[in-house]
């Protein structure tokens, strides 16, 4: 048997894939399989070292607004526009933790783990607590035990203002207070089964919870709104609607619990580059559910191989939206088979 330093030196050497469109990822060979799989490290921290400069010039540039901005009407536009790029960014590091808690970076859970918690900061979005439930997500779609750490909205939005509700719901927030609630007194998280993962979970509310009470104790002894400029206003207005906008195309009106085949079951968006971007090619979403293991940024690879055995592809967001707004496509109503 080869040892496993050839086998690497032999992945890193190897062509790229020049095969014709398949139909299964059964189709796809051995090699191309293993190049499809290897490990991204350094493409992933390199990531993650970006986004989180980005916001930390960002952070610098709101602490010192009155320097840069004045104090005047005129510093208001600039400001507004740095709230958006950290709303974005904030959504944008959770598509990383969502790289990060399938391993496609680094082997070493303990890595994986320190920076998906500084990656779930800015959201309140634990680590453990997505791993858990997202893996979950991969090993029950298509089934009544499928479930989404982040919901998806039970009614329709057929309508702009719908839409935007859904995605301003600010139900998440209070689910999530009551998280770090429980963790800072102790209280089990219910619906974590396996103990480590449970105590886990409770350690990283736990850490938001004092962050968040620290920067509350900082703006009340200093009067500085910067706390709620930074990090609460971007969160609630921008980051967390664009997440939700970013997820909800993922299964939302396929029969996703009792549909099987990840290709009708899941949904792609051939997205534009900035927008690839800031889902980190989560956008490719049927590819990510047929090889889980398969870095996101080799998801557009898989996507072209085995793009025409899918049942649902959008050419944008925007395409995709058009629909759900105009009632073309609806929450899917399981009980029945159809959609609402």
């Amino acid at each position: 048997m080869k040892n496993l330093a050839i086998i690497s030196s032999e992945l890193e050497t190897a062509p790229a894939i020049s095969m014709p469109p398949v139909v299964s990822v059964r189709d796809l060979d051995r090699d191309d399989r293993r190049r499809l799989l290897k490990r991204t490290p350094l493409r992933t921290g390199t990531k993650f070292g970006f986004a989180l400069s980005a916001i930390a010039a960002a952070l610098v540039a709101v602490f010192h607004r009155e320097t840069l901005f004045g104090t005047g009407m005129g510093g208001i536009l600039p400001l507004a526009g740095l709230m958006v790029i950290l709303g974005l960014l904030y959504a944008h590091f959770t598509e990383l933790q969502h790289e990060l808690l399938h391993g496609h970076g680094f082997r070493s859970d303990a890595i994986n783990r320190a920076l998906g918690f500084v990656c779930g900061l800015f959201t309140l979005s634990s680590y453990s607590h997505y791993r858990y439930h997202h893996l979950a997500h991969h090993r029950f779609l298509g089934t009544d035990r499928n479930s989404e750490f982040f919901t998806y909205p039970k009614r329709g939005l057929d309508g702009v203002g719908k839409l935007v509700l859904a995605a301003l719901d600010p139900s998440r927030f209070g689910t999530v207070a009551r998280r770090i609630g429980r963790a800072l007194v102790g209280k089990p998280i219910e619906d974590v089964a396996d103990p480590l993962v449970a105590r886990q979970v409770a350690q990283e509310y736990a850490a938001y919870g004092l962050i968040l009470a620290a920067s509350a104790v900082y703006g009340v002894a200093t009067g500085d709104p910067f706390v709620l400029i930074a990090w609460i206003i971007p969160l609630v207005l921008v980051a967390e609607p664009t997440h939700f906008l970013i997820e909800l195309p993922e299964h939302f009106g396929l029969d996703a619990h009792g549909m099987r085949d990840v290709r009708l079951n899941t949904r792609s968006i051939e997205a534009s580059p900035l927008l690839r971007w800031l889902t980190n090619g989560n956008n490719l979403h049927t590819a990510h559910h047929l090889m889980a293991g398969v870095p996101m940024e080799r998801c557009p690879e898989l996507h072209r191989l085995t793009r025409e055995s899918y049942g649902a592809v959008e050419p944008s967001y925007l395409a995709f939206y058009r629909k759900v707004v105009a009632g073309e496509i609806k929450p899917f109503d399981n009980a029945r088979g159809t959609l609402n």
